[in-house]
């Protein structure tokens, strides 16, 4: 294998609310990311992230991290955690995403891929290290809504994760 042990691609279609969720509301639920790490609490590189809309409205988001599946609040609706569920989340870290920073048009959707600075520019998010949770070889996300959506179908988002297994 060389000097990368291995890794993986995984692809997750969170469910989205069907019509408007406002700006700062829950895009979708928290989210398992199944097989993020290569062992139980294992750690991985998460390089890079595709978000293909299938709706072609371009949604800015911040997607958030975290090793346990912990809620935020209910999709369409303002995040609603407490400190301790952020405790009990052991957050890992976060991505803002801007369309207009790394977008590809397709046909029939529009797809980006992030994997450096946030949308102002002066902030490194990924690569990112990320650690399964207790006894787990996934990790979880969620995101909250940075400009109006009104997607057509509730599988309209899809995520493709990048991940370097670490030995």
């Amino acid at each position: 294998m060389g000097m990368y042990p291995g890794g993986n691609i995984v692809r997750v279609t969170p469910t989205v609310v069907v019509g408007t969720t406002h700006v700062d509301d829950v895009t979708f639920a928290t989210t398992e990311i199944p097989n993020a790490v290569p062992s139980r609490e294992g750690t991985s590189i998460l390089h890079s992230i595709g978000i293909i809309d299938y709706d072609n409205e371009k949604h800015d988001l911040d997607i958030i991290f975290m090793q346990n599946n912990v809620s935020i609040g209910s999709a369409g609706s303002a995040p609603s955690w407490s400190d301790s569920d952020v405790v009990d989340a052991k957050l890992i870290g976060g991505v803002d995403v801007d369309w207009d920073i790394a977008k590809v048009s397709v046909s029939v959707a529009e797809m980006a891929f992030f994997s450096g600075t946030n949308r102002n520019a002066n902030t490194q998010q990924l690569p990112m290290m990320v650690q399964g949770g207790s006894n787990s070889t996934s990790i979880y996300f969620t995101a909250i809504t940075r400009a109006e959506t009104d997607f057509a179908a509730n599988n309209n988002l899809e995520f493709v994760f990048h991940f370097q297994y670490l030995g």
